[in-house]
């Protein structure tokens, strides 16, 4: 029987694409987007300072850890890059500008996604790290940053030059979907 939490993480890159290619058809960009750029620069820093803690491993397709990870981000919040990547998904569905009912999709979509995956991850950090891991989970939340931050922080392994090695597919991905709300609100 097939885990729904492994095959979500399996193929979490994939499975908003579907929904992106449907919005698309259904889009009207406005430029008026733009003014959320925050949003996207404010979810890529996220996704670049988690990745100098964790590396490239969350590139992997299966769930897996050397140490706990409590440094950086995540001594603020346990999914400091799923919060990343809702903050630029976030952003495209405003520039995109689709019918109301795509925020509803999008929000359901997303969260339906990560709760399983989080769950599996959990269940993984438990099992390996034990009451270490119960720890930082009593002391951090999923998503929403706490004051003060979690007192036993790992040390940052990575540099800038190597997590742009690690993130440059996201970074194209990103810029294409720019590039394709700009030929949409072109030729619409």
């Amino acid at each position: 029987m097939i885990n729904f939490g492994k095959f979500l993480y399996r193929n979490r890159d994939k499975i908003p694409i579907p929904f992106f290619v449907i919005m698309l058809f259904f889009s009207n960009p406005s430029f008026k987007g733009f003014l959320l750029i925050p949003l996207l620069f404010l979810g890529e820093f996220l996704r670049i300072y988690s990745l100098m803690y964790v590396g490239e491993l969350t590139r992997a397709k299966e769930i897996n850890a050397n140490f706990l990870v409590t440094g950086g981000p995540y001594s603020y919040v346990r999914n400091p890059i799923y919060l990343g990547n809702f903050f630029i998904a976030l952003f495209f569905v405003i520039f995109y500008n689709p019918p109301i009912i795509f925020y509803l999709l999008f929000f359901i979509l997303f969260f339906v996604q990560y709760y399983f995956i989080i769950l599996e991850e959990e269940k993984f950090l438990e099992e390996k790290f034990g009451e270490e891991y119960k720890e930082y989970k009593r002391k951090t939340f999923r998503f929403i940053p706490k004051f003060p931050s979690y007192e036993k922080k790992t040390k940052r392994l990575y540099n800038l030059k190597e997590v742009l090695r690690f993130e440059k597919s996201t970074l194209i991905l990103i810029l294409f979907l720019i590039f394709v709300g700009v030929l949409l609100k072109y030729i619409k």
